[in-house]
């Protein structure tokens, strides 16, 4: 192997898989020294302390880990009172005892689907944290207090260890991941805008499409993560928040382009040449830089002139090419407008984004700031995200099942281990639950509990035994918990690496003095796996036919977010949290149960129409109020006409009301041309703006048109 050659690899290996070892090291020591700690004061259950070090160590970034060991801290503290005041209630009623955490538990699972991001996680802590602390203690209940000052003081033992550990060895920022992401979100999103641009653009790439909508999830995340690291990052949050709206944008205009190359395919030749034109002279625009230059600072601003040259030179294109077909027919004059305006809302767009870029991450001068915890918390969302109510539910309803369920089976056949099934279920049904694809992940947290099963048996009766040191156990849990965090790396077998960690350092959680019981260590071990089975099967059963109805109310929100478009304010925080919603809708259609592929596709397809058109009517209005006070009377009537047509048309969701408002937008058009006749310098440029996002919004309306949700795709 050349020189050459060993640099790529070591280069590799530097930018892939030496942080996934490193951030395996890390959780190790986490671990360790978070068991260590707990012996060393002498509390109950060690255990408590490595789990928690080893689920908040889930992600890599200093910032996630440190927000979501404060949500768990708290999280566990409301659900250890919780349970305290269920002990109190019903100590000598197990019926009415079991009930009550059952309830518990499917209320606050409902909330962490309701909510998102951290508050999820602190609302799913707060529900299962109950069983841990009330359900082992139930037997003596004099004990359950001392037990919940002890579950209380290892977890935050086992958060403060992962957050100084994070935060303190070679931690791994969320700025720089931030950074990163502007550069690597550029060099996907480029290639597929010059596929849609080529002469042989091939089918629409609606897989990469999801993915790139789920990548603009990346920086929502990391947003929220950076202020528990960095308190100033509160300074860049609208620039963040702009950031991730302009990618978004970005991904609905290549959708755009496929759709008007395939609308433009049967003009006559003449058009047809004026239309590969415009678009070959996207493709050539944007296809002379390397990838490469746009990872520095320099070639992100030479791209970006050269952007901003192509977005001003491009309507007197346009105009040109609309002057030569000006002896053709209507059809082929609109069909060529058409494109030109799409093709100049790409450039548009991707100027906008590659601005935002040079911007978002710069230190802010001339100020500096320092906020108070309690403010970082509160700064970390503008846009509150939620999902539907009904789906909340519907997610506690199968946990509170899952809990009654393994709770009555516990007392009739009082098992001797089945507390450890009680809390296995209830950790399960609220974890899980904030998965796309929760029986996948419950599943895959079972073969996780039973390789951490087999694995636990052989080193505490075969290992241990050997040497009664604790550096044994040292060694041996820190190598299991590199192993469960390194698969946890990997984004297809993150659950099955995080659940083996969970179970692992669960069921090995040393005491003091350690027992030598193996029947009652096999025992706990199917305990927890009979917990997590019956969450699996409570995800399978209880609404399991769920992929129409799901369908239907994801329609339904999409409906309330166009109305909400043309109907409410156009501050930052409207404008992010619809553009957000609506990421998060097209994300979750991917996961929906039990449909056809080609209806998901459909469906699929129809979000992304939906989501054209919310960006097309923000968009519009924008303009209308910056500029349409330039323009007379009949244009103001004019808009309030079709804004009104579009809540007609996203409330009825009928083709009728869908063609009404593609007549209004068209009636819009036709105003905007008379009103261009007297205009000129920016008022011509701000008509010019307009005209293209109204033809927009109507080739968005016809792809709205043409995807109807249909009953037929799903499967019986």
């Amino acid at each position: 192997m050349s020189l050459v050659g060993i640099r790529e690899e070591l280069i590799t290996y530097r930018n892939d898989d030496f942080p996934r070892l490193l951030h395996a090291l890390k959780s190790a020591l986490a671990v360790v020294l978070s068991m260590l700690i707990c012996m060393r004061l002498e509390l109950r259950a060690p255990g408590t302390a490595m789990v928690s070090a080893a689920i908040v160590m889930i992600h890599q970034q200093s910032g996630m880990v440190i927000g979501r060991a404060f949500y768990r801290a708290l999280g566990v503290f409301f659900g250890s009172l919780a349970g305290l005041t269920l002990i109190c209630l019903f100590a000598q009623q197990p019926p009415l005892f079991l009930a009550g955490l059952a309830i518990w538990v499917g209320i606050f699972v409902a909330g962490s689907s309701y909510y998102k991001n951290f508050q999820s996680y602190g609302f799913v802590l707060s529900g299962y944290a109950a069983s841990i602390t009330a359900v082992p203690e139930w037997s003596n209940p004099y004990d359950v207090s001392t037990n919940v000052i002890h579950t209380v003081s290892e977890v935050v033992i086992g958060v403060a260890m992962s957050s100084l550990i994070s935060a303190l060895v070679f931690p791994q920022r969320v700025t720089p991941t931030l950074i990163s992401w502007r550069y690597t979100a550029l060099a996907k999103i480029l290639p597929v805008i010059l596929s849609a641009a080529g002469i042989r653009s091939g089918s629409e790439p609606m897989r990469e499409y999801v993915q790139l909508v789920s990548d603009s999830a990346t920086i929502d995340g990391l947003r929220a993560a950076a202020v528990f690291e960095e308190p100033e990052m509160r300074l860049r949050h609208e620039s963040l928040v702009t950031l991730e709206q302009a990618f978004l944008d970005l991904v609905t205009r290549v959708h755009a382009i496929y759709k008007v190359r395939e609308i433009s395919a049967d003009v006559d030749p003449v058009a047809r040449t004026a239309v590969e034109r415009i678009l070959a002279r996207l493709h050539s625009n944007l296809s002379k830089g390397d990838l490469h230059d746009l990872r520095t600072e320099d070639g992100l601003e030479q791209f970006h002139r050269s952007l901003k040259t192509t977005e001003h030179e491009f309507p007197d294109y346009i105009g040109s090419e609309l002057e030569a077909l000006s002896a053709g027919g209507s059809k082929s004059v609109e069909m060529v407008e058409t494109v030109g305006a799409e093709v100049y809302a790409v450039i548009w767009s991707l100027r906008r984004f590659s601005s935002v870029c040079r911007t978002a991450l710069r230190q802010p001068t001339g100020v500096s700031l320092t906020f108070p915890l309690v403010k970082v918390i509160s700064f970390m969302r503008t846009a509150h995200l939620r999902s539907s109510g009904t789906i909340a539910m519907i997610a506690g309803l199968r946990a509170a099942t899952a809990v009654g369920f393994v709770g009555a089976t516990w007392i009739v056949s009082e098992w001797t281990n089945g507390f450890s099934a009680l809390v296995s279920v209830a950790i399960s049904s609220g974890l899980y639950s904030l998965s796309n694809a929760p029986v996948r992940s419950s599943w895959q947290a079972f073969v996780g509990c039973l390789l951490a099963w087999i694995l636990g048996f052989f080193f505490e009766f075969l290992v241990f035994p050997l040497n009664g040191d604790v550096t044994l156990v040292i060694v041996c849990v820190a190598m299991a918990v590199s192993i469960g965090s390194y698969v946890n790396t990997f984004s297809n077998y993150a659950v099955l690496g995080a659940g083996f960690n969970l179970y692992f350092l669960y069921i090995l959680s040393p005491t003091n003095p350690q027992i030598y019981n193996p029947p009652l260590f096999l025992d706990r071990g199917l305990a927890l796996m009979f917990g997590i089975a019956c969450a699996a099967t409570a995800f399978s059963l209880i609404v399991p036919r769920e992929g129409e109805w799901l369908a239907k109310v994801y329609s339904r929100r999409i409906r309330r977010l166009i109305v909400q478009a043309a109907e409410g304010d156009l501050s930052g925080r409207t404008t992010a949290t619809i553009g957000a919603s609506m990421r998060d809708l097209i994300t979750g259609l991917v996961t929906v149960p039990n449909i056809s592929r080609d209806f998901r596709e459909t469906i699929i397809k129809r979000a992304f129409g939906a989501l054209w058109v919310t960006q097309a009517i923000l968009e519009v209005r924008r303009y209308s109020e910056s500029d349409g006070g330039r323009l007379s009377v009949d244009w103001e009537d004019s808009m309030r006409r079709w804004r009104a047509a579009i809540v007609s048309m996203a409330a009825q969701a009928t083709p009728d009301a869908t063609e009404f408002a593609i007549r209004s937008t068209q009636d819009a058009l036709k105003q905007l041309r008379v009103q261009s006749g007297g205009t000129q310098g920016q008022s011509h440029r701000a008509v010019f703006d307009m005209r293209v996002r109204l033809i927009s919004a109507k080739i968005a309306l016809y792809d709205l048109l043409e995807y109807p949700i249909a009953r037929k795709g799903v499967r019986r």
